[in-house]
């Protein structure tokens, strides 16, 4: 289903989609692409999209909040009909319960070939979504403006070793930048140097 979900997250990007119902694959596209809980993702309306942008009301802190659509997600929902005022719907246009979220997440795990295939959850995705924003860079705050954590502690959590691989990387490029600084300093100061300090030869 997911390559690898919640505390064994490592990738987010969804693998084996040929096995996925088309409707198990739309929930994982938004519940990755908006960074929301398996609830809060049900509940989504088609009257909550405007534009590029969608409403999100929380249950589990009953906060409103307004996500920017992804290319991703935004190419599942034009692909798809509207059958209902959900967007995640039965086939007689009715919204659909988690249970039956949590059945269609069975039958995928049944046919997966990975040993751990059991133990993925969906609120996985969640960790997923704050994994991506992570390796795109993103400091606390702006994934904690997308995910709607009411702390930065979570998505600290979630980003684990992407967030130490990336501020890793920016100290030591900040170091190297400072150690290539103080080189040229102390290159341009030394005696004998003041012509080529000012660019000119002797």
């Amino acid at each position: 289903m997911v390559a690898g979900l919640h505390e064994q997250t490592q990738t987010s990007r969804l693998h084996d989609e040929d096995l996925f119902s088309p409707r198990a694959l739309l929930i994982c596209h938004l519940c990755i692409g908006t960074g929301q809980r398996i609830g809060d993702v049900l509940k989504m309306r088609w009257d909550h999209i405007k534009d590029d942008l969608i409403a999100v009301m929380q249950g589990k802190t009953d906060k409103g909040l307004t996500n920017l659509l992804t290319d991703c997600p935004k190419t599942w929902l034009a692909s798809i009909r509207k059958t209902g005022l959900t967007i995640v719907t039965i086939a007689n246009g009715a919204p659909v319960g988690y249970r039956t979220t949590a059945q269609d997440r069975r039958a995928v795990y049944a046919k997966m070939q990975q040993p751990d295939a059991k133990r993925q959850v969906t609120h996985g995705l969640r960790k997923n979504a704050t994994i991506e924003l992570n390796r795109a860079g993103n400091r606390d705050e702006p994934v904690k403006a997308v995910t709607g954590h009411s702390s930065t502690e979570m998505p600290k959590r979630y980003g684990g070793a992407v967030r130490q691989d990336s501020f890793a990387r920016e100290a030591q490029e900040a170091r190297s930048h400072a150690e290539q600084n103080k080189n040229v300093s102390t290159w341009v100061s030394k005696p004998g140097c003041k012509g080529q300090e000012h660019g000119t030869t002797h």
